[in-house]
């Protein structure tokens, strides 16, 4: 895992937190970072060791991808070219914020000091601390990539609204 610690400081973990604050308070910038740290990097996680529970795993992540989508695509939530700089800035703020605590305790949170033992995407972005710049490139690669889709979606006042009898 990431630490000794046992703190949840993972982004996954992070990403976890900002789904539920996301569905309850619906604030832009709350939705637009779990969106992207979270439907984007949720499931691509580098760390499933055969010690972490499976089921776990799915439900958790897959939960917060689920949680997007309805989020974002059930109301239809379009977001701006400035939505993807600004998640990545926060992203770039949680990793330092970590960082610093990886620093000071010897954790590992998020692979900044150190790759996992086990065989991860990791291992194919060069030696540290290259991996973290090589990875926060591919981290912001796909933010875009998911933009894509986002930036389609028509605004909710400009849908139609549908009268059910």
């Amino acid at each position: 895992m990431g630490s000794r610690l046992g703190l949840p400081l993972q982004l996954c973990d992070a990403a976890v937190w900002f789904s539920i604050l996301a569905g309850l308070s619906g604030t832009t910038l709350i939705v637009e970072f779990a969106y992207f740290a979270g439907g984007g990097m949720a499931l691509l996680t580098p760390n499933l060791l055969p010690t972490d529970p499976a089921v776990y795993f799915f439900l958790a992540h897959g939960g917060i991808v689920v949680c997007m989508a309805a989020l974002v695509y059930g109301s239809a939530r379009k977001f701006s070219h400035v939505s993807v700089w600004r998640a990545f800035g926060l992203l770039l703020g949680y990793a330092a914020f970590v960082g610093l605590i990886d620093r000071l305790s010897g954790a590992n949170f998020m692979f900044l000091l150190r790759k996992p033992d086990a065989a991860t995407p990791l291992d194919q972005m060069g030696a540290w601390p290259w991996y973290l710049f090589v990875g926060a490139a591919a981290g912001l690669a796909l933010f875009w990539l998911l933009w894509l889709p986002v930036r389609l979606l028509p605004a909710a006042a400009e849908r139609p609204v549908e009268l059910h009898h």
